[in-house]
Protein backbone atom coordinates (compact mmCIF):
# COMPACT_ATOMS: atom_id res chain seq x y z
CA UNK A 1 0.00 0.00 0.00
CA UNK A 2 3.32 2.68 0.83
CA UNK A 3 4.10 2.83 -2.64
CA UNK A 4 0.88 3.29 -3.81
CA UNK A 5 0.11 5.90 -1.72
CA UNK A 6 3.62 7.81 -2.40
CA UNK A 7 2.37 7.37 -6.35
CA UNK A 8 -0.94 9.13 -5.53
CA UNK A 9 0.88 12.49 -3.53
CA UNK A 10 3.53 12.44 -5.93
CA UNK A 11 0.52 12.73 -8.55
CA UNK A 12 -1.55 15.38 -6.81
CA UNK A 13 1.54 17.75 -6.54
CA UNK A 14 2.48 17.51 -9.87
CA UNK A 15 -1.31 18.40 -10.97
CA UNK A 16 -1.04 21.49 -8.39
CA UNK A 17 2.50 22.99 -9.65
CA UNK A 18 0.95 22.23 -13.53
CA UNK A 19 -2.45 24.72 -12.04
CA UNK A 20 -0.21 27.18 -10.99
CA UNK A 21 1.47 27.56 -14.62
CA UNK A 22 -1.88 27.68 -16.37
CA UNK A 23 -4.03 31.02 -16.68
CA UNK A 24 -5.46 31.63 -13.31
CA UNK A 25 -2.69 29.97 -11.63
CA UNK A 26 -0.25 31.95 -10.20
CA UNK A 27 0.68 34.80 -11.68
CA UNK A 28 4.25 35.92 -13.12
CA UNK A 29 5.62 38.56 -13.98
CA UNK A 30 6.57 40.31 -17.33
CA UNK A 31 8.29 43.03 -18.76
CA UNK A 32 6.25 46.47 -19.10
CA UNK A 33 4.64 47.03 -22.33
CA UNK A 34 4.28 50.88 -23.73
CA UNK A 35 0.78 51.83 -23.22
CA UNK A 36 0.91 53.45 -27.00
CA UNK A 37 0.89 49.93 -28.10
CA UNK A 38 -1.02 47.64 -25.78
CA UNK A 39 -3.83 49.98 -24.32
CA UNK A 40 -7.47 49.71 -25.88
CA UNK A 41 -8.42 52.24 -23.29
CA UNK A 42 -9.72 55.43 -24.90
CA UNK A 43 -7.77 57.67 -22.25
CA UNK A 44 -4.57 56.53 -23.12
CA UNK A 45 -5.59 56.24 -27.07
CA UNK A 46 -5.45 59.88 -27.36
CA UNK A 47 -4.20 61.06 -24.07
CA UNK A 48 -6.01 64.24 -23.79
CA UNK A 49 -4.57 64.97 -19.76
CA UNK A 50 -4.74 68.60 -18.68
CA UNK A 51 -1.92 70.70 -19.77
CA UNK A 52 -0.82 67.96 -22.64
CA UNK A 53 0.29 69.91 -25.64
CA UNK A 54 1.62 68.97 -29.59
CA UNK A 55 3.16 71.06 -31.52
CA UNK A 56 3.26 70.73 -35.28
CA UNK A 57 5.61 72.61 -37.98
CA UNK A 58 4.27 72.71 -41.73
CA UNK A 59 3.33 74.15 -44.75
CA UNK A 60 -0.39 76.00 -45.10
CA UNK A 61 -1.27 77.40 -48.62
CA UNK A 62 -4.19 79.82 -49.44
CA UNK A 63 -6.14 81.83 -51.66
CA UNK A 64 -5.37 85.38 -50.51
CA UNK A 65 -9.37 87.54 -50.14
CA UNK A 66 -10.41 88.84 -53.25
CA UNK A 67 -7.55 87.75 -55.15
CA UNK A 68 -6.40 84.86 -57.32
CA UNK A 69 -3.10 84.75 -55.61
CA UNK A 70 -2.04 81.78 -53.85
CA UNK A 71 0.36 82.09 -50.74
CA UNK A 72 2.53 79.43 -49.01
CA UNK A 73 3.98 79.87 -45.40
CA UNK A 74 5.81 77.80 -43.02
CA UNK A 75 3.86 77.71 -40.04
CA UNK A 76 4.15 76.14 -36.27
CA UNK A 77 0.92 75.40 -34.70
CA UNK A 78 -0.10 74.13 -30.95
CA UNK A 79 -2.79 71.98 -29.66
CA UNK A 80 -3.52 72.14 -26.09
CA UNK A 81 -5.61 70.40 -23.55
CA UNK A 82 -6.64 73.35 -20.75
CA UNK A 83 -9.28 71.52 -19.49
CA UNK A 84 -10.78 67.96 -18.31
CA UNK A 85 -14.30 67.53 -16.83
CA UNK A 86 -15.70 64.43 -15.60
CA UNK A 87 -19.29 63.45 -14.74
CA UNK A 88 -19.92 60.01 -14.06
CA UNK A 89 -18.89 58.07 -17.05
CA UNK A 90 -18.52 60.78 -19.45
CA UNK A 91 -15.24 62.78 -19.97
CA UNK A 92 -14.94 66.63 -21.60
CA UNK A 93 -11.75 68.32 -22.79
CA UNK A 94 -11.50 71.49 -23.92
CA UNK A 95 -8.88 71.76 -26.56
CA UNK A 96 -7.43 75.27 -27.51
CA UNK A 97 -5.78 74.58 -31.18
CA UNK A 98 -5.94 71.94 -33.46
CA UNK A 99 -4.00 71.25 -37.49
CA UNK A 100 -7.57 71.80 -38.70
CA UNK A 101 -7.43 75.79 -37.67
CA UNK A 102 -5.04 75.93 -40.75
CA UNK A 103 -7.82 75.35 -43.10
CA UNK A 104 -9.02 78.94 -44.99
CA UNK A 105 -5.27 80.16 -43.29
CA UNK A 106 -5.01 83.74 -42.90
CA UNK A 107 -2.37 85.55 -41.34
CA UNK A 108 -2.81 86.26 -37.40
CA UNK A 109 -5.11 83.80 -37.33
CA UNK A 110 -5.31 82.53 -34.03
CA UNK A 111 -6.26 79.31 -31.86
CA UNK A 112 -10.23 78.16 -32.09
CA UNK A 113 -11.66 76.60 -28.78
CA UNK A 114 -12.13 72.71 -29.39
CA UNK A 115 -14.47 70.37 -27.47
CA UNK A 116 -14.15 66.74 -27.08
CA UNK A 117 -16.55 64.21 -25.48
CA UNK A 118 -15.10 60.66 -24.13
CA UNK A 119 -18.29 58.63 -23.89
CA UNK A 120 -17.17 54.27 -24.24
CA UNK A 121 -15.06 53.83 -26.65
CA UNK A 122 -16.14 56.26 -28.74
CA UNK A 123 -14.26 60.06 -28.59
CA UNK A 124 -16.49 62.86 -30.07
CA UNK A 125 -15.20 66.25 -31.23
CA UNK A 126 -17.98 68.82 -30.41
CA UNK A 127 -18.26 72.27 -30.09
CA UNK A 128 -16.57 73.55 -26.42
CA UNK A 129 -20.22 74.55 -25.04
CA UNK A 130 -21.27 70.78 -25.37
CA UNK A 131 -18.60 70.24 -22.96
CA UNK A 132 -19.21 72.91 -20.74
CA UNK A 133 -22.62 71.13 -20.57
CA UNK A 134 -21.23 68.67 -18.08
CA UNK A 135 -20.71 71.16 -15.79
CA UNK A 136 -24.43 72.12 -15.35
CA UNK A 137 -25.78 69.50 -12.99
CA UNK A 138 -29.37 70.60 -14.20
CA UNK A 139 -28.94 69.52 -17.83
CA UNK A 140 -29.85 65.96 -18.24
CA UNK A 141 -27.32 65.29 -21.34
CA UNK A 142 -29.83 64.58 -23.71
CA UNK A 143 -28.53 64.79 -27.49
CA UNK A 144 -25.23 65.27 -26.04
CA UNK A 145 -23.53 63.71 -29.25
CA UNK A 146 -24.45 62.29 -32.02
CA UNK A 147 -22.71 59.22 -34.57
CA UNK A 148 -21.93 62.34 -36.85
CA UNK A 149 -19.38 63.54 -34.29
CA UNK A 150 -17.03 60.45 -33.98
CA UNK A 151 -13.98 61.28 -34.19
CA UNK A 152 -12.65 57.94 -33.03
CA UNK A 153 -13.98 55.02 -32.79
CA UNK A 154 -11.55 52.56 -30.77
CA UNK A 155 -9.83 50.39 -31.30
CA UNK A 156 -8.53 51.62 -34.84
CA UNK A 157 -8.42 48.79 -37.22
CA UNK A 158 -7.98 48.52 -40.95
CA UNK A 159 -11.03 49.62 -42.83
CA UNK A 160 -13.06 50.78 -39.51
CA UNK A 161 -15.88 53.36 -40.85
CA UNK A 162 -17.15 55.81 -38.36
CA UNK A 163 -20.16 58.40 -39.65
CA UNK A 164 -23.73 58.92 -39.16
CA UNK A 165 -25.73 56.23 -40.51
CA UNK A 166 -26.33 57.96 -43.58
CA UNK A 167 -23.20 58.15 -44.71
CA UNK A 168 -22.17 54.62 -43.65
CA UNK A 169 -25.16 53.27 -46.09
CA UNK A 170 -23.08 55.17 -48.86
CA UNK A 171 -21.15 52.88 -51.73
CA UNK A 172 -18.96 55.34 -52.47
CA UNK A 173 -17.01 55.74 -49.22
CA UNK A 174 -17.85 59.24 -49.32
CA UNK A 175 -18.56 61.41 -45.53
CA UNK A 176 -17.41 58.90 -43.56
CA UNK A 177 -14.03 58.67 -41.81
CA UNK A 178 -12.00 55.27 -42.81
CA UNK A 179 -9.23 53.87 -41.37
CA UNK A 180 -6.56 53.02 -43.74
CA UNK A 181 -3.32 50.02 -42.92
CA UNK A 182 -1.33 50.83 -40.13
CA UNK A 183 2.63 51.53 -40.74
CA UNK A 184 5.72 51.57 -38.20
CA UNK A 185 6.15 54.91 -36.92
CA UNK A 186 9.42 56.48 -36.15
CA UNK A 187 9.49 58.93 -33.46
CA UNK A 188 12.94 60.03 -32.89
CA UNK A 189 12.35 63.08 -34.70
CA UNK A 190 9.33 64.14 -32.14
CA UNK A 191 10.72 65.95 -28.60
CA UNK A 192 8.95 64.20 -25.71
CA UNK A 193 8.68 60.79 -27.39
CA UNK A 194 10.89 58.01 -26.79
CA UNK A 195 12.33 57.12 -30.28
CA UNK A 196 13.00 53.26 -29.04
CA UNK A 197 9.09 52.94 -28.42
CA UNK A 198 7.40 50.71 -30.94
CA UNK A 199 4.19 52.67 -32.20
CA UNK A 200 2.34 52.43 -35.24
CA UNK A 201 0.20 55.31 -36.92
CA UNK A 202 -2.58 54.80 -38.82
CA UNK A 203 -4.39 56.59 -41.67
CA UNK A 204 -8.02 57.81 -41.63
CA UNK A 205 -9.13 59.60 -44.27
CA UNK A 206 -12.45 61.75 -44.49
CA UNK A 207 -13.25 62.78 -48.18
CA UNK A 208 -16.29 64.98 -49.47
CA UNK A 209 -17.37 66.81 -52.68
CA UNK A 210 -15.49 69.85 -52.41
CA UNK A 211 -12.45 68.16 -50.13
CA UNK A 212 -9.98 65.59 -48.68
CA UNK A 213 -8.68 65.45 -45.34
CA UNK A 214 -6.15 62.26 -43.90
CA UNK A 215 -5.65 62.39 -40.14
CA UNK A 216 -2.41 60.30 -39.15
CA UNK A 217 -2.86 58.66 -35.73
CA UNK A 218 -0.28 57.12 -33.26
CA UNK A 219 -2.49 55.37 -29.78
CA UNK A 220 -0.60 56.50 -26.60
CA UNK A 221 0.58 59.86 -28.91
CA UNK A 222 -2.32 61.51 -30.55
CA UNK A 223 -2.10 63.24 -33.74
CA UNK A 224 1.04 62.36 -35.59
CA UNK A 225 0.16 63.62 -39.21
CA UNK A 226 -2.78 65.78 -40.48
CA UNK A 227 -2.79 66.91 -44.25
CA UNK A 228 -5.70 68.85 -45.75
CA UNK A 229 -6.50 69.41 -49.73
CA UNK A 230 -9.37 71.84 -51.21
CA UNK A 231 -10.42 70.97 -54.63
CA UNK A 232 -11.52 74.65 -56.00
CA UNK A 233 -9.84 77.30 -54.25
CA UNK A 234 -6.65 76.82 -52.64
CA UNK A 235 -6.45 75.83 -49.11
CA UNK A 236 -3.91 73.14 -48.27
CA UNK A 237 -2.65 71.94 -44.63
CA UNK A 238 0.27 69.60 -44.89
CA UNK A 239 1.85 69.62 -41.05
CA UNK A 240 3.57 67.16 -38.84
CA UNK A 241 3.94 66.58 -35.21
CA UNK A 242 7.47 67.98 -33.78
CA UNK A 243 6.33 68.13 -30.22
CA UNK A 244 4.70 66.31 -27.75
CA UNK A 245 4.36 66.81 -23.73
CA UNK A 246 1.61 64.60 -21.48
CA UNK A 247 0.87 67.21 -19.59
CA UNK A 248 -0.80 66.00 -16.21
Amino acid sequence: MMPKKRLLISFILVMLISACSLPGGMPTSSPMQPAAVQSQNSSDYFPLKKGAYWVYQGTVKWTKSNSSDVVEEEITWKMEVVQVIHRNDITGYEVHGAPWDLIWYQPGKEQSKHGFIQMGDKIYSVPLETVLRLLNEGDDLANLVTENNVFLDLPLEKGKKFCDPASLARSDNMYCSIVGEPTPFDAGHIKGVAPSTALLEYPIVYQTMPDVSWTYFVPGVGISHYFYHHNGTVSDVDVHLIEYSPGE
